[in-house]
């Protein structure tokens, strides 16, 4: 057998995920141009940048995205052999940042599905974000486009406020309703849940997509409708939510059969719909990601009343992450009643970078928690600091962990020994 024969039995002998892997270590070159550094964990965004939050792998919410492989296309051009193995992969997550972008590819995933209709570029395509405005000018490429995107998983909208209209989601959807297992969208216009004069609404748009399992929908604004409004879907795992003010009472509102994983975002609180949800859906919630920045920096209530929330309705809480700020500010929060919390996740934000000792009390903190079993810094940079401190021997990170039982890891997942 020829080496280009074994190379091609390797090829279909190992998933994807494996080759995958295998050309991310390969060809990664730090600081040069074929390469691209993109941070697969990296993926906190906080709210005022317009950017829906994907929680850590930690809360067991979802997978970490892929890496852009958009550079990497001279991988092709070896030989026929690599050709096949390297254009699922180059396509696998695509961003579109322009018009123009769109435009191309819709084009050239049509001459492509000329040629097969059952084997072509769009069917390599899992996770597409689109992160332009696609308000008008596009409309008339993006069914093209979704046309040929029949396998799609993953869809992020992360487009400038007031350009997210229903009618642009409603045809392109129907074409991957069947395969689409996550959707997040970014500056949602508002009143896209009640529905305008067509009649299409938000609501329309998740009844044709029953196999659903991943869904973060937010607006700037804040103004949001109550996710107690959100259609049952059967699949509906992970439910990323906005708080804002709701009126309703929701009496006799049915629980989303499947949903135990929730991602709140307090960019303004006003106690309401988050309430309402938590009262809904907490007996069955596992897991909470908490994304409190910016509102928590100097006021923690919006943070202490969430906890409050938490404690009252979610007693199969298992794993709670939160983002928190300088001890000092937090440290009358009541954390240690919650019982059946054993993960705990802590997620330090950027204005901290340049004095890591004020996040250090944290580690005493979470100590004090007696049901807590794992503690993971979700952020690199504290992650970092912390490992680097505990290797230096710095007696004032030992200080705080002196007393703590819970087993440390790193933004990585590895165990940070003490």
């Amino acid at each position: 057998m020829s080496d280009h024969d074994k190379l091609a039995t390797y090829h279909f002998s190992l998933p994807v995920e494996t080759w995958s892997e295998i050309f991310e270590y390969a060809i990664y070159v730090p600081n040069l141009v074929d390469t691209d550094d993109t941070d697969v964990r990296g993926a906190f965004v906080y709210p005022n940048s317009a950017t829906p939050v994907v929680p850590s792998s930690l809360v067991g919410l979802c997978d970490p995205l892929q890496p852009t492989l958009n550079t990497r296309s001279s991988l092709a051009l070896v030989c026929k052999a690599w050709h096949a193995i390297t254009t699922p992969l180059l396509y696998r997550l695509l961003r579109i940042r322009s018009y123009q972008e769109m435009h191309a590819l819709a084009k050239t995933f049509q001459s492509s599905r000329k040629q097969s209709r059952s084997l072509h570029l769009g069917t390599f395509v899992r996770h597409l974000r689109i992160e332009s405005s696609v308000a008008f000018g596009a409309i008339t490429a993006l069914d093209p486009l979704f046309s040929c995107l029949t396998r799609l998983k993953i869809l992020t909208l992360n487009l400038p406020y007031t350009t997210m209209h229903s009618r642009l989601l409603l045809g392109p959807l129907s074409h991957c309703k069947q395969t689409l297992r996550r959707l997040a969208i970014s500056n949602l216009r508002d009143g896209i849940l009640s529905g305008g004069r067509d009649g299409h609404s938000l609501v329309t748009v998740l009844n044709s997509l029953p196999h659903l399992r991943s869904m973060t929908i937010c607006s700037e604004a804040g103004m949001m409708a109550c996710p107690c409004l959100l259609p049952r879907l059967p699949e509906l795992t992970f439910l990323g939510a906005f708080d804002c003010l709701c009126h309703y009472h929701h009496r006799d509102t049915p629980t989303f059969p499947s949903l135990r994983h929730l991602d709140i975002q307090l960019p303004v609180i006003r106690r309401g719909c988050i309430t309402h949800l938590l009262k809904l859906q907490g007996h069955l919630l596992t897991s909470v990601f908490m994304n409190t920045f910016p509102i928590c920096r100097f006021n923690t209530g919006p943070l202490h009343a969430a906890c409050n929330l938490l404690k009252d309705h979610c007693p199969k809480l298992a794993t709670l992450a939160i983002m928190v700020g300088p001890f000092e500010a937090y440290q009358h929060l009541m954390l240690d009643n919650f019982p059946a919390v054993t993960h705990f996740g802590l997620l330090s934000p950027r204005f901290e970078r340049n004095e890591p000792e004020r996040f250090y009390p944290w580690l005493a903190a979470m100590g004090a928690i007696p049901s807590i079993r794992v503690l993971r810094l979700m952020d690199r940079w504290i992650s970092g600091s912390v490992h680097t401190a505990i290797g230096s021997g710095e007696e004032s990170v030992r200080t705080h962990l002196k007393e703590c039982h819970y087993r440390l890891e790193d933004y990585d997942g590895d165990t940070i020994s003490f």
